[in-house]
């Protein structure tokens, strides 16, 4: 099953007393070889393990680390993981002989008038009959797994391990490449904060200048009034930014669990953010073949179909016979002086075998239901497949779509800080007012502004291509 998954991927499908279901392949090819094309990608690997550390910022190092060894997220899928591994060995337990010891001791007296008297009691002379029976056994019982029941048992609890064992990578991801983006969503807005600080305060000198002017009679009243309103704007856009930046902090320190451990502080965040990436991002040409094994979700589902398979095979195993063997040994005695000679000891071996002939529905009844899991199991895996394919090809067209703005925005702040230096020069000699400085500044925060804006979309869509492309995880 596995086998043809990698060979096919994106297609899956599995036929039952039921349906039969399938999904339309959607491949990757088109869409792997088209961002080649691009200057935002390059052919390469696919993410490693520690990609994190691509953006060279040691304190996103620190918290990546820290979330991923002590998150709940992180522990409760551990745990998961673990409570699957013991079920696999409790279910493993019956493919192995039960063996244990019974002992008992009871003490008994007997009607006089009871039909039954066992032939010891003819030995005692007296009116009423007391006994005391004392018995140490060794028990043993073995299912003969004829038709592989226990086995399939086993096997499908393993895909089940094998399952948490995926979603715990999952869990990774998502838990890291959450705490990127909010990291590099703190260090956007910080720096946004700064740029509408200093544009307030051009935006202020701007407004004092025209009161000025229109106090002297040398401007109409309408232009105080228009940059009033244009400061008023850039207040809330200042407390929008604050608020921003505070929900980041709440979010790190959400996700972290502990930011204070690592910065040394009880609050805030102790070092400049530095996050940076400037490089093209690798893309693998093998990336339609390979996406499978790459995406801890899909892996997940696959081992979710094979546990529902082998869950087949055991519902269609029980209209099947069973043979158990059981046997029994040790010293049982009406007489405890007795009990440790060869008379006492007892010796019982049974072979039994049953077949299921009515049972009022219920094998038929759960051999439905695994066979409706299976197909359960096949139809994730296809929504998985395609929701795959779709967040594949979005991080993709997002990134390329904010690599392109992003390059003509910087085009566009080199040419207005060009303004901004020549409208300056001229005003320090001499040439022109200040107010065309000033209208200059505002241009080149604002594109400042946006340029901020759509870094942090490059930095969000650069982590969505990674977790995209399963963030490191090789599940074989």
């Amino acid at each position: 099953m596995l086998s043809f998954a990698f060979l096919f991927p994106g297609c899956l499908s599995v036929g039952s007393s039921k349906h039969y279901l399938d999904i339309t392949c959607t491949d990757l090819k088109d869409v792997a070889n088209e961002a080649l094309q691009h200057d935002a990608f390059y052919e390469g690997d696919f993410p490693q393990d520690r990609w994190w550390e691509l953006f060279g910022d040691a304190q996103l190092n620190n918290f990546v680390d820290l979330a991923l060894s002590c998150h709940p997220d992180i522990s409760a899928a551990n745990l998961r993981v673990g409570i699957a591994f013991e079920k696999a060995i409790e279910v493993r337990s019956k493919l192995l002989p039960y063996v244990d010891i019974m002992g008992s001791y009871w003490r008994q007296k007997q009607t006089n008038y009871n039909t039954y008297v066992p032939a010891a009691a003819f030995a005692i002379e007296k009116a009423d009959f007391w006994f005391n029976t004392a018995s140490a056994l060794i028990r043993a019982s073995y299912e003969i797994d004829i038709w592989g029941k226990n086995r399939a048992s086993y096997y499908s609890q393993l895909g089940q391990v094998q399952a948490k064992i995926a979603d715990l990578a999952q869990a990774r991801l998502i838990l890291s490449t959450t705490i990127a983006q909010a990291y590099f969503s703190l260090q956007s807005h910080r720096i946004q904060k700064d740029i509408i600080s200093n544009w307030l305060q051009t935006k202020q000198e701007l407004l004092k200048l025209l009161q000025q002017r229109y106090s002297s009679g040398m401007a109409d009243e309408f232009f105080p009034y228009i940059v009033d309103a244009q400061v008023a704007e850039l207040q809330d856009l200042l407390i929008q930014i604050e608020g921003l930046i505070e929900l980041d902090e709440h979010a790190l320190a959400a996700l972290v669990g502990n930011i204070s451990s690592v910065c040394g502080r009880s609050e805030g965040l102790c070092a400049e953010l530095v996050a940076s990436y400037q490089q093209p991002v690798p893309l693998p040409s093998s990336l339609p073949l390979e996406l499978i094994s790459r995406r801890p979700d899909i892996m997940a589902s696959l081992w979710q179909i094979q546990s529902m398979s082998y869950g087949v095979k055991v519902a269609k195993a029980r209209f099947l016979p069973n043979l158990d063997l059981l046997g029994m040994i040790g010293p049982i005695s009406f007489f405890l002086t007795k009990f440790f000679t060869y008379p006492a000891l007892d010796i019982w071996m049974q072979a039994t075998s049953t077949l299921p002939l009515y049972t009022g529905g219920d094998l038929v009844a759960k051999l439905g239901e695994a066979q409706l899991e299976l197909e359960l199991a096949v139809q994730n895996y296809n929504q998985t497949i395609l929701r795959a394919v779709q967040d594949v090809s979005d991080a993709v067209t997002n990134l390329k779509t904010a690599q392109e703005r992003l390059q003509q925005i910087e085009r566009a702040v080199k040419d207005s800080g060009l303004v901004y230096q020549l409208t300056r020069e001229r005003y320090v000699k001499g040439v022109d007012a200040k107010i065309p400085v000033l209208n200059a500044a505002d241009t080149l925060y604002s594109q400042q502004n946006l340029e901020q804006q759509v870094w942090l979309v490059r930095m969000v869509a650069i982590v969505s291509v990674i977790r995209s492309l399963g963030g490191g995880y090789c599940g074989a």
